[in-house]
């Protein structure tokens, strides 16, 4: 995987190969709070649709996932991975913040 352009390829898929800007993204972590950031912008959303919305349960694979790289990858392969594909690298700067490897 860390000498895969893979990220890179599938984003150039989905946005027709940069034709067009994905303006907003939900993160599988953080989906309930981006879904619900999302839809508010076309229509009202209740407090108790909010609270339903965040109590709603990822399945057992997702929820349970470890998400960090570090258990995944060396330090290199993270390198490799980043440097290997840079429009997904700057994609997650975008959405995360600063990236896991610098």
């Amino acid at each position: 995987m860390a000498n895969s352009r893979l990220p890179d390829r599938l984003i150039g898929r989905i946005t027709g190969e940069g034709s067009f800007e994905i303006h907003t993204w939900l993160r599988m972590e953080h989906l309930a709070e981006d879904f619900l950031d999302f839809v508010c912008q076309f229509t009202d959303v209740s407090d108790e649709q909010r609270a339903r919305t965040r109590t709603l349960k990822l399945g057992d694979k997702i929820a349970s996932y470890d998400h960090d790289p570090s258990h995944w990858f060396t330090r290199e392969q993270m390198e490799r991975l980043y440097r290997g594909n840079p429009v997904w690298s700057a994609i997650e700067e975008e959405v995360y913040g600063a990236l896991s490897v610098a």
